[in-house]
């Protein structure tokens, strides 16, 4: 029989049935490592026989889950965009046709024909263009 005396650092941590042990510290970095880059994780036994590994999301998941959300706000920020150009080009080409209505001498608002604002129009404002 022999002995060995091994100095370490350990983790102190719980398995998903409650039994908390302590693992060495260089096992449990490796072990975060893997779990960080989706890597499969080394089967590590709580003293009960349960096979453990570090649970919950990992950081390239959650970089995933950020960029995700990212696109989505990017795509979002683009249809408001194309609809303000939409509304935009709407209400532009509603102004313009009533521009071109009231020089003609109609009133915007009740649509009747004026003959003296057409000429006042084309005599006072020769440069206004609608």
């Amino acid at each position: 029989m022999s002995t060995m005396t091994i100095s370490t650092d350990l983790e102190v941590t719980s398995c998903w049935c409650g039994m908390t042990y302590a693992i060495p510290r260089e096992l449990y970095r490796h072990m975060l490592g893997k779990r960080n880059n989706n890597l499969r994780q080394p089967d590590v036994y709580c003293p009960l026989g349960h096979t453990w590994i570090i649970s919950g999301e990992s950081e390239l998941d959650k970089e995933l889950r950020n960029v995700a959300r990212l696109e989505r706000q990017l795509a979002n920020r683009d249809e408001d965009l194309r609809s303000e150009r939409a509304s935009h080009a709407a209400t532009k080409g509603a102004l313009t046709k009533t521009q071109k209505r009231v020089r003609g001498g109609a009133c915007p608002c009740c649509n009747r024909s004026f003959v003296q604002l057409a000429r006042h129009i084309a005599t006072k404002h020769p440069g206004f263009q609608p």
